[in-house]
């Protein structure tokens, strides 16, 4: 799930550098502070209820951490649609999950942080 939340920030900063084509509007001010909220909201969530609520952290990270600023109504729905694929609940079950239709893009099967750094970097 921490794997996805990054994936999903660090899309959401990418899009900026292709101004009006990545975003409507120019002011949208993501920042790692976005990120660190969800990673800890997604933790509490883990460390105090028995099942992960999806829709909740969803909604927390889309509409709330970093929806809060995106004016445009184009763009709060590509933020909750992108959402729904980087905090999906198969990336949970499936071992062969993949974040797009062409299987590039997977969570690594590494166990240290090493492992995961060098699969990013590939």
């Amino acid at each position: 799930m921490l794997f996805g939340c990054t994936l999903f920030h660090a899309l959401l900063i990418d899009r900026k550098k292709f101004g009006a084509i990545g975003w409507t509007s120019p002011t949208y001010d993501f920042s790692d502070t976005d990120l660190f909220v969800t990673k800890d909201q997604l933790r509490m969530m883990i460390d105090e209820q028995d099942s992960l609520q999806y829709t909740v952290i969803r909604i927390l990270a889309a509409v709330i951490n970093y929806g809060g600023r995106v004016t445009d109504d184009k763009d709060e729905r590509f933020i909750r649609t992108l959402v729904n694929r980087f905090l999906d609940p198969e990336m949970m079950t499936n071992p062969d999950f993949s974040f797009d239709d062409t299987g590039v893009y997977k969570i690594p099967k590494s166990n240290t942080q090493i492992e995961y750094i060098e699969h990013i970097t590939e």
